[in-house]
């Protein structure tokens, strides 16, 4: 079996801890909250949850955005370049656009395996495999 990493989104909401003892990386989604933008960080750096949901109770307007292909692909090159395989478990992509863009990320990424520092032959190039709720 090839290495592999797990790769997941913040929607997993997994706690720092989690991330740290699993070995997973999370690709942090964005969400303004009354115009400030926020990243979704599992150490919930930016913003502590309780203030967050103290200010939603009080009325705070809150928008979420799904996380970039841009984004994807800057998380995935990496990884795949080491030699590595990434199984990359999403959100379910009925209810966001994130398994998507993580999708076309890969598409990108499988059809040219340049754009990873350095051309690599295809058998080089590790494999990526995404999964969403419909798929569990």
């Amino acid at each position: 079996m090839r290495d592999f990493i797990i790769m997941t989104d913040s929607c997993a909401d997994l706690s720092a801890a989690e991330v740290q003892a699993l070995n997973v990386m999370v690709v942090p989604l964005h969400y303004e909250l009354d115009g400030v933008d926020y990243t979704n960080y599992p150490d919930h750096s930016e913003l502590d949850p309780q203030e967050f949901f103290a200010r939603l109770s009080a009325g705070a307007a809150c928008k979420t955005s799904a996380v970039s292909v841009g984004t994807f692909v800057d998380a995935m090159t990496p990884v795949l370049a080491s030699g590595k395989d990434i199984l990359y478990i999403a959100f379910s992509g009925a209810l966001s656009t994130t398994y998507q863009s993580g999708c076309i990320a890969a598409d990108d990424l499988r059809a040219s395996v340049k754009g990873v520092g350095h051309a690599l032959e295809p058998s080089e190039f590790a494999d990526l495999e995404l999964f969403d709720d419909h798929f569990l």
